[in-house]
Formats: C-alpha cells, structure tokens, sequence
C-alpha cells in the first residue's frame, strides 16, 4: 500500500499513450497508432482512508507524438507521421480551442487486493463526461487505464477513402508511473 501524502507525476516518472486502431473495409491499408503525450502532469493525494484520496491530471494535446504505427501497406512515413499529427490538432482535439485534456477524480472505490476504481471527469476539446479510470498499484509501480468513445467527446474521427479507412471510436488511455 502506497503511503499517504500527495505525490506528482510527470514525464519523468512514467508515460502516458493513447492506443488508437483502425477500421473499416479498408483497415488492411491503415495502421494501429500507440500515441505518446509527452507533457503531462498529475497528483495523487493518498488520504489514510483511500476513497478520501483524490487524482488529477493535465496533459498538453500538443505534445501529443507518435510512438509506434503498426499494420498498414506500408511503414509510417515522416510523411504520414506529420499528417497524422496536424490531423490531430486541427481536426480531433481542436487545439486552437482547448489544448488540453483534463481529469478530476470525484470517488475512489477498492477494487481487489491492489486495485483502485478512480470516477471523475475527464474534459477533452470542452466536452465533460464521467469516466472510471482502472488504477492498479503492483510493486513500485501504478498503473491507470481507462477506454474511453472518441464521439462522446465530440471529437471527429478520422475518415478516407469515403470511410472505408477510419479509426475505431474507442481509444485505449493507459499511463504508467514509477512510485517514489
């Protein structure tokens, strides 16, 4: 059990990647994208009693990278990579208006031996909807995943081909932090 007191994440402490995969008729052509938020911050205020703890989070859709495409007819271009990434930020999270993601626990359930069922708000491009976010503390690490329906946010989903290349509406959020 992680000792009370209130601890800060950062990217030096673990990493935070948004999985996103392709569908459609067409998916052959496209590729499963591992996205990696390279400026994010969080904290976990551990009460004594854990559901009085509480978790926030920030992370900057701008330093939004990718990491790693998987699939598709071909490997990832410069090319691609960059389309990828102006598609991101001028069609999926409108960083022109909210360059960020944002959540804030409101309950904090035990959930197993070393597990947490974390409730809050998550905000993506102005849009608030509640969420439970996974976190599960193993050895010297925690880890939080959430799934989340891109079109619940309001966020476009990409789209070629007429739709016959697209994203699935789901995106994985995973982040992984190192205790001190």
């Amino acid at each position: 059990m992680t000792e009370s007191g209130t601890y800060k994440f950062g990217p030096s402490d673990g990493h935070l990647y948004l999985r996103v995969y392709k569908d459609g008729m067409a998916k052959a052509m496209g590729h499963d994208l591992v996205l990696e938020v390279t400026d994010w911050s969080a904290e976990a205020v551990v009460a004594d009693d854990p559901t009085s703890s509480t978790l926030t989070a920030v992370a900057k859709t701008a330093s939004i990278e990718i990491k790693e495409g998987t699939g598709g007819a071909k490997a990832l271009s410069d090319k691609d990579r960059s389309d990828i990434k102006k598609n991101m930020e001028d069609k999926v999270f409108k960083a022109h208006k909210s360059g960020e993601i944002t959540f804030r626990s409101s309950a904090v359930q035990a959930s197993g031996e070393n597990g947490h069922s974390v409730t809050g708000d998550l905000t993506i491009a102005g849009t608030t909807k509640p969420v439970t976010v996974d976190v599960t503390v193993a050895g010297s690490k925690a880890t939080a995943t959430v799934t989340i329906q891109q079109t619940a946010f309001g966020l476009k989903l990409f789209s070629a081909m007429m739709g016959a290349l697209k994203v699935k509406d789901t995106v994985e959020i995973e982040a992984e932090v190192s205790l001190p």
